[in-house]
Formats: C-alpha cells, structure tokens, sequence
C-alpha cells in the first residue's frame, strides 16, 4: 500500500504530524442508493481513500503514533485538509480526532519506551 506524499504537514521542535492518504481497499458504497457514488469512484472521477495521521519523532524517524479514516470519497484528497484545516486554524472534527488519537497513541508509546 503506497500513500500519497503528505497532503499537510505540521511541525513542533521534536515531532511532526503527517497527514497523507491512501486508495480505500476495501470501500464500502452501502450508502449508495442510486449507484452515482460507486460509477464515479469506478470512473475515476472521485477517489474513495483512507487518510492517515502520523507522528514522528524528527530525530530518529521512529513512528510514535497514527490515526486512521477510512471510506472517504473527494474529487481531491487534498479537499479534507481545506474543509478539516481551516485557514485560521481552526481543525475540523475529523482531523481534529485524529490527530488527537495519534497524539495519544504517541505518548502511550513513549511512556513505554520510557519505562521499558
């Protein structure tokens, strides 16, 4: 599974927060009543994607923490950050959750290793 080249990229003195995404491998178009979603998935038209969060300590590269969202279809991937990130920085709830959940998930392991 390849991801796309980060779609944002946010930065502290020792980690970054990578969001990117991915083709959905297994979309689920269960919603879909009238079949428009599916055809212009199929098309090409749209993509159906998995976005993902990651926090990485800048020095050794190690991945502390992801997040993931899957099932999210956009002309433009890059369309989540403009409608999740907005331009006084204000987050959305989607990346706003999933950043946080990667955070989490990036101390827990840094307790961890910590105490290991």
């Amino acid at each position: 599974m390849r991801y796309s080249d980060p779609i944002r990229t946010l930065e502290t003195a020792k980690f970054r927060v990578i969001l990117d995404c991915t083709p959905e491998t297994d979309p689920d178009f269960s919603f879909d009543e009238s079949g428009e979603t599916q055809e212009k998935v199929n098309s090409g038209e749209w993509s159906c994607v998995e976005f993902r969060v990651r926090v990485i300590h800048k020095k050794s590269g190690l991945v502390l923490g992801e997040d993931h969202c899957g099932n999210s279809i956009y002309a433009n991937p890059a369309d989540f950050a403009k409608e999740h990130i907005g331009a006084a920085g204000r987050w959305g709830s989607y990346f706003r959750g999933m950043v946080s959940g990667a955070i989490a998930e990036a101390r827990d392991t840094l307790e961890t290793l910590q105490t290991a």
